[in-house]
């Protein structure tokens, strides 16, 4: 089968003056890992062009000062999808599998943004240090795309599904500079993606935010039951909302919802609420459960 791949290499250059403990450098990867999981939405938003998956390889490590080198790898659903995001991204590129100025500029900027999230979340916290820095990021992210600084940060924040979920992949990417209390971290040997030591300073060691959730009410809809239970009104269940949740996922009944009223039947008219949850790689949002509110006689 044929695949229609772009691939491009990004290094992150901490500037520690002593060796990094194996355990801060897997909680950085780990954290980058899943910072460029997140990117594939950002790049949708400025090329316009949707990206089918990422695939992420650690390529070289080099201790001392640190530095990790990943490969990443994105996959597109046709050749039109990948020559119209090189058309978007090709006057940026030196050579083949060289680093893309714009794909760095999002991580650098995904992580700016998570550790924003993670300095506004506590009190006390300057956000001022980590605000003018990631203007800076931003800034030079617009002008790879030709848009306003305005416009690409908008872009960036409302790619952002879980914002707990970046402010912690973005600690951990800074972790290993906080060893150090001069070191600085450097995206792709770029000037404009650095996060100096008082920007590492500035972000909190740990991450506070609430855990987002997302429930969508619907009222009057055709609820398709799959799997019915008459002694529990919590497990056991399962439907489907054709059009929208095409696939069987858990069904609960709230209080007040007589089992009666829909064990036995194929179809019934309700009210329900439909919980969304994170999907295995943490990024987009998924149907997780149904709760049946009132059913519609």
């Amino acid at each position: 089968m044929t695949s229609f791949v772009f691939s491009t290499t990004h290094q992150v250059y901490y500037s520690n003056r002593e060796p990094v403990p194996i355990r801060e450098i897997v909680d950085s990867l780990l954290g980058l890992e899943q910072v460029i999981r997140m990117s594939p939405r950002v790049l949708h938003g400025l090329t316009g062009v949707e990206i089918d998956r990422v695939e992420i390889f650690v390529e070289h490590l080099e201790t001392g000062s640190l530095m990790e080198t990943v490969l990443i790898k994105l996959f597109f659903k046709s050749e039109d999808d990948l020559n119209a995001f090189l058309d978007k991204v090709r006057g940026k590129l030196e050579k083949p599998m060289a680093r893309n100025i714009l794909i760095g500029s999002v991580l650098t900027a995904l992580v700016g943004y998570g550790a924003y999230l993670a300095a506004t979340a506590q009190k006390g916290a300057a956000t001022t240090t980590i605000t003018a820095n990631n203007n800076v990021i931003i800034n030079l992210g617009a002008g790879q795309v030709d848009l306003t600084p305005e416009a690409f940060k908008a872009i960036v924040e409302a790619a952002v599904v879980d914002k707990k979920a970046l402010a912690n992949s973005a600690v951990k990417v800074l972790k290993p500079a906080r060893l150090d209390s001069q070191a600085s971290i450097t995206f792709d040997e770029s000037s404009g993606l650095v996060f100096p030591p008082d920007v590492v300073k500035a972000t909190p060691k740990t991450v506070e935010i609430e855990v987002q959730q997302k429930v969508e009410h619907m009222l009057d809809v055709d609820l398709e039951i799959r799997a019915t239970n008459l002694d529990s009104a919590r497990s056991g269940w399962a439907a489907l909302l054709p059009g929208k949740i095409d696939r069987r996922i858990k069904l609960e009944l709230a209080d007040g919802v007589s089992p009666i009223d829909v064990a036995g039947k194929l179809k019934v008219r309700a009210d329900i609420s439909i919980y969304y949850a994170l999907d295995k790689d943490g990024v987009k949002l998924i149907p997780h459960h149904i709760m049946l509110r009132s059913v519609i006689k």
